[in-house]
């Protein structure tokens, strides 16, 4: 009877030998649960952040078609080489005249095309021969499909979904075309690039006129871009019209005292050596303290 005293108290007993090896089994399964656990949810806070970073693509890739995908890439790639396709284009009708036949010696004047030559190649006259045979044609082309065609089809996009500007899918595949701008100047990309076809247009054709008047013309270009933007101010934050405001600034502020440079009959336009330092001093002062606002 003592015996079977003693054994049920040794089974009772939660220090007792037999026991032992079992808890401490339990007791090692149950911590290597919580350290995986710990574990596991320190790996989903590394990872989560970086799933919702690639979000968009994703839902992109689910969720919109593949031609839709294609002309998003056409129209980023248009915006990034639509400088280099325009000034290409326009290239094929940049004339220049050389002789007048009316200045003295005219019998000497030999390039007296009327229409001029093509400034790629000066030994071709323009619009005539091969120009007109075969440039000019390739210049119609180039100048409508790459200088006209890109912002008549990103004001025809924004246009069309100018009442789903506001939805998840149309933000995802154009939202680089207008979420930067005010609503109602939700367009104001097209209006870029034609501000950007101006300018490239007044360097190719510029090329053809005297040094001064190339810079007046741009002069006259920047002017007008420039006040039309602070006018209508369609970008959000107001900090970025305003640096390309001053931006715009200071280049047409360079370029009217690179006038003072600009040579006529062999002189400088009647300022001294030191006057030209002084006026090189202040452009270079002006376009450092820019960069150091910028």
């Amino acid at each position: 009877m003592e015996d079977g005293v003693v054994s049920r108290q040794t089974t009772n007993n939660p220090d007792s030998p037999a026991e032992t090896p079992t808890k401490r089994r339990a007791s090692f399964a149950k911590s290597m649960r919580r350290a995986l656990g710990n574990g596991a949810a320190v790996v989903k806070g590394k990872l989560v952040p970086k799933a919702s970073l690639s979000s968009t693509i994703t839902h992109m890739d689910t969720a919109v078609s593949l031609p839709q995908q294609l002309l998003m890439v056409l129209l980023v790639a248009s915006f990034i080489l639509y400088p280099a396709l325009v000034s290409a284009s326009l290239s094929f009708f940049a004339c220049r005249v050389l002789d007048t036949g009316v200045d003295p010696y005219p019998e000497t004047q030999q390039a007296a095309w009327a229409h001029g030559y093509w400034l790629p190649d000066m030994n071709q006259a323009c619009y005539s021969g091969l120009h007109s045979a075969l440039y000019l044609p390739v210049g119609i082309v180039c100048a409508i499909v790459f200088c006209a065609l890109p912002p008549i089809v990103v004001f025809s996009i924004l246009f069309a979904k100018r009442k789903k500007l506001h939805e998840r899918q149309t933000q995802i595949l154009y939202g680089f075309l207008y979420r930067r701008y005010r609503t109602k100047y939700y367009f104001w990309e097209s209006v870029g690039q034609l501000q950007m076809l101006i300018l490239v247009a007044i360097d190719v054709f510029g090329r053809a006129l005297p040094e001064y008047q190339q810079a007046l013309l741009l002069i006259c270009g920047l002017s007008v871009i420039g006040m039309l933007n602070m006018a209508c101010m369609p970008v959000i934050a107001r900090v970025l019209t305003v640096m390309e405001f001053l931006s715009l600034g200071v280049l047409s502020l360079t370029i009217t005292m690179g006038l003072f440079f600009v040579k006529t009959t062999g002189e400088t336009l009647g300022i001294s050596a030191g006057a030209e330092t002084a006026v090189g001093i202040i452009i270079l002062l002006i376009n450092v303290q820019m960069r150091l606002l910028l």
